[in-house]
């Protein structure tokens, strides 16, 4: 917080007496190197205590002849001051300085799969050899790594992720059907056990699937057609025993979205919070003993669909704001993650107004909703509350 002051404050005080002169000197707010509060006078390289400063300030206020004074201009001076430096741990260092870069300590890949799972594609399957009803198979699932970080369900299909084609195959690998987490509710919508919607016809489900509303349940069935072994969606009873496909997913509480485990505030309970207070949330939720760090979530990482992402972020609300990892940066006027990568100004996921915060130190970037639409947008981080988006990183450290 630096605060130019009138000469009478920068000299008046501090030359005895002496004849004010044409141009003022600049006296700022600071910090010593013990973190104590301080007040420098930047033409002469003077550091004075706070409290000595502010002693001498009112002594000599009173001494000074009064057709010297500008009267009105000394006294909003003083309480400037006088509020700034009772704020001045607070907004002494801009927002980026008060913030680790967590591109020192976490990358962004995923982990490595848990004994009998395999990996495809950046997801990790256990691939059973038993067969059970639908239900059993997901209790089953569940049950796997007990007490492990990642919640285990019958395998679901991301479309954002390239990676369907590449799960069929593999299971068309084995030559058997499996059961994966998909079912019919109200006897019309089919839908993952995530609640994502389950698209109907090609390139996933079998010729006429799903053709019976008995059957209620979804697996991944091996057809051999012209001699080509190929695995399509079919619609089964519940009751049949089949092998069944489960994959590591998210925490309880996050989501996967694309290649990530994302934790949305307004899906729970959770108050709004100031940038700062959001960010510290979100750490809360990191797992060490899983090597795992949470914390605002960022945009633009590789092999990631940002479009994809950040409407799924604020799905299901509209003229809606919410937090995510990113901060202005020097004298306020750009931009980057928390990871430390910079925020092009000219991206086009920027609101055609923003960064409308420009030039403000404490603002932190938000994704905002609007009239069906989904962009970028800033806000002062200090003294404006809004819903916040938690992702979960890998530590590598």
């Amino acid at each position: 917080a630096v605060i130019v002051l009138s000469i009478l404050l920068a000299v008046g005080i501090w030359a005895d007496g002496g004849q004010l002169p044409a141009e003022a000197p600049q006296v700022v707010g600071d910090l010593d190197n013990n973190g104590a509060s301080v007040v420098k006078i930047l033409e002469n390289d003077i550091e004075i205590p706070s409290d000595q400063f502010y002693e001498k300030f009112h002594r000599e206020y009173d001494q000074i002849p009064s057709d010297q004074l500008d009267w009105k201009t000394l006294q909003d001076n003083d309480n400037v001051l006088s509020k700034s430096v009772a704020d001045l741990w607070k907004d002494q260092m801009p927002l980026p300085e008060r913030i680790p870069q967590t591109s020192q300590v976490f990358d962004n890949t995923e982990p490595e799969c848990d004994l009998e799972f395999e990996q495809v594609g950046s997801s990790c399957y256990y691939f059973s050899d038993d067969k059970l009803s639908f239900d059993n198979a997901l209790a089953y699932c569940e049950s796997l790594i007990p007490d492990h970080l990642n919640h285990v369900s019958l395998a679901m299909i991301d479309y954002s992720r390239g990676e369907d084609q590449e799960l069929l195959d593999a299971v068309a690998s084995k030559n058997q059907s499996f059961w994966v987490g998909g079912q019919m509710k109200d006897d019309e919508n089919w839908t993952w056990l995530d609640g994502r919607d389950i698209y109907l016809g090609a390139p996933f489900w079998g010729s006429s699937e799903p053709n019976n509303g008995n059957n209620k349940c979804l697996a991944a069935n091996v057809t051999t057609n012209r001699g080509f072994i190929r695995s399509y969606l079919f619609d089964y009873n519940c009751s049949v025993p089949l092998n069944f496909l489960c994959q590591e997913s998210c925490p309880k509480g996050f989501r996967r979205i694309g290649n990530h485990c994302y934790f949305r505030s307004h899906d729970y309970e959770v108050h709004v919070a100031e940038w700062q207070d959001a960010r510290d949330y979100c750490q809360s939720l990191s797992m060490p003993e899983g090597g795992y760090h949470v914390d605002l979530a960022v945009l633009g990482l590789p092999f990631q669909d940002d479009y994809h992402l950040m409407n799924n972020l604020v799905l299901g609300y509209s003229d809606f704001m919410t937090w995510l990892g990113g901060f202005a940066t020097g004298d306020g006027y750009d931009f980057q993650w928390i990871d430390g990568r910079q925020i092009p100004n000219n991206s086009i996921y920027w609101d055609q107004d923003e960064p409308i915060w420009s030039g403000v130190l404490d603002s932190g970037v938000i994704l905002r909703q609007h009239s069906d639409r989904t962009n970028l947008g800033s806000f002062p981080g200090d003294g404006h509350s809004f819903h916040f988006v938690c992702q979960i990183f890998k530590s590598i450290t």
